[in-house]
């Protein structure tokens, strides 16, 4: 594979018949926004050409928007379909290649009937992404079930006139009308993606031969387009463990052959096949797994005849009776222990780093209360960057804005909290009337303002009445100048943390729970529901 910079060759070589597919037209899926402010010209979101290998092609230009879709009052998006032929889209390649010699962004005419907005551009090298949904990109790529090369041009100034909420609501309702998940892959928002899929062999692998499993052999099946004539192809398997390479075996095979036997590999830990055509040097296929099946078992599930009535309805009880299964290979002790070790240092760099930690599960609880609430005080103020915190728990009171929030070491940081009249504890200590509730704001008030708040920006906002809506979990949310934010579950209400056992630790999708925290303080901007608020 060529790590240059893509050109012209490389368009066409991955397009030549026969390299990875008979390739005679490109299908072409672009996401354009438009401007009433502006020219009215559309601003690229994403653009993909993928080969494809068709008949009786319809070249006309067809909307899968039935409208515009608005996401402001001055913006719509829109996404159009086309086909266009293999050198029309190399035609427009070559026009991207030229246009990113330039720095800045320009309108250029990509092909679909008229010129787009673009920002200036880089061309990234021709890479190979494995069917894999665990790889980010997958998520926009399209019939890559065998893998695909690709050529990117990436878009270096993302400066699209929408804000961090429009981007979200847009990236939602592209989903909605296709499959294209840019919301997990911002930094692919105004790129361009011609796609080329492996579509000459079709392998399948499994560890078997007649019914037997060898722990040190793979076997792959596979179906090569009849059209490829006079090839030949490497199946090429690592095996890691720990970092080491454990096993390894290479073999050449042709399409006279269905099948190929590779020994010499430990059927366990991370196994990855490759498939090269010898002839093209291009990687056709590529298979990662944590441990290839070793095994199988069957459960037979047998009615007792017996039923189990809830409520209205009848529960039949089954006994479960594993009959069938086969060998289970044997597990050698080093492997035991180098898992654990594994496991363990995994969980120590979590510790250190404050993905996760547990509080209470063997220690004194008053010191737990204070190391749990030491870890938050860590976290607010451990990166200089930070622009944002939110503090997102149902019990929240000033008592635990005091041992948190107001332990921040910077400066007119923004900081946001959201507390709830609607929990367990409120609704005992509150009837539902707004005099109880105003009694509670004003205790929580003098609490804040009788304490020194030097370089404080703080707002408390509480979820009551009409307002808002209850909520359970609890969350710290951090945020960074560089757009970035990272969020924990903190496991218990700050007025319990480090009491009981509990876990602490960082989440995924951060960006979802910050938006959510977004449309609920939105929706709490009632002056009944503000505690109390401090700017510097």
């Amino acid at each position: 594979m060529n790590n240059k910079a893509a050109n012209s060759s490389s368009f066409e070589h991955l397009i030549k018949p026969g390299t990875l597919g008979f390739f005679n037209a490109f299908e072409c899926i672009s996401i354009f926004i438009l401007d009433k402010v502006s020219d009215n010209k559309p601003i690229n979101i994403f653009t993909i050409f993928i080969a494809v290998e068709r008949n009786n092609i319809n070249y006309n230009q067809e909307y899968l928007t039935s409208k515009l879709i608005p996401i402001t009052e001055e913006i719509s998006m829109g996404i159009i379909r086309r086909f266009v032929e293999t050198e029309n889209a190399h035609q427009t390649y070559i026009k991207l290649c030229k246009y990113t010699n330039q720095k800045n962004s320009d309108l250029l005419d990509i092909g679909l009937g008229d010129e787009v907005h673009l920002g200036s551009m880089e061309i990234c090298p021709e890479s190979f992404v494995p069917h894999d949904h665990s790889i980010p990109i997958n998520s926009v790529l399209k019939n890559n079930t065998n893998g695909s090369y690709i050529i990117e041009f990436f878009d270096c100034d993302k400066k699209f006139p929408l804000d961090e909420k429009n981007i979200y609501d847009l990236c939602e309702k592209i989903y909605k009308v296709i499959p294209i998940n840019l919301q997990s892959l911002r930094d692919r928002l105004g790129n361009i993606v011609f796609q080329f899929p492996s579509q000459i062999i079709f392998p399948s692998i499994r560890s078997k031969l007649n019914g037997q499993f060898d722990p040190k052999k793979l076997y792959i099946d596979y179906q090569i387009d009849q059209r490829a004539h006079d090839k030949k192809y490497q199946g090429i398997v690592y095996n890691y463990s720990d970092g080491i390479v454990t096993g390894f075996c290479s073999k050449e095979f042709t399409e006279e052959q269905n099948e190929i036997e590779l020994i010499g590999v430990y059927n366990f830990d991370k196994t990855q096949l490759t498939i090269q055509d010898l002839n093209s040097g291009l990687i056709m296929y590529v298979f990662s797994s944590n441990g290839v099946i070793e095994g199988f078992s069957f459960n037979m599930a047998v009615n007792l005849g017996m039923r189990r009535k809830i409520k209205n309805d009848l529960i039949e009880i089954k006994q479960v009776d594993t009959t069938l299964s086969s060998p289970i290979p044997q597990v050698h002790k080093h492997h035991t222990m180098i898992n654990k070790r594994k496991y363990d240092r995994r969980l120590e760099d979590l510790e250190k780093t404050l993905s996760f930690s547990q509080y209470s599960d063997s220690r004194e609880k008053a010191d737990e209360n204070l190391r749990a609430l030491k870890d938050i005080r860590t976290l607010i103020n451990r990166d200089s960057r930070v622009e944002r915190i939110c503090l997102w728990d149902p019990y929240l009171s000033a008592d635990d804005i005091l041992n948190t929030l107001f332990y921040s070491e910077y400066y007119n940081v923004q900081m946001m909290a959201i507390s709830s009249a609607h929990s367990a504890k409120l609704e005992k200590e509150l009837t539902q009337s707004e005099l109880d509730y105003e009694k509670w704001k004003t205790e929580q008030f003098e609490k804040l303002n009788s304490s020194d708040s030097l370089g404080i920006n703080l707002e408390f906002r509480c979820q009551h009445g009409v307002f808002g809506y209850k909520f359970h979990d609890r969350f710290l949310i951090v945020c960074y100048r560089d757009k970035r934010c990272q969020v924990w579950s903190l496991g218990k209400s700050l007025n319990a943390i480090g009491k009981e056992h509990h876990i602490f630790q960082l989440v995924e999708h951060s960006e979802y729970i910050l938006d959510a925290f977004d449309r609920l303080w939105t929706q709490l901007s009632d002056e009944s529901c503000v505690v109390w608020k401090k700017g510097v």
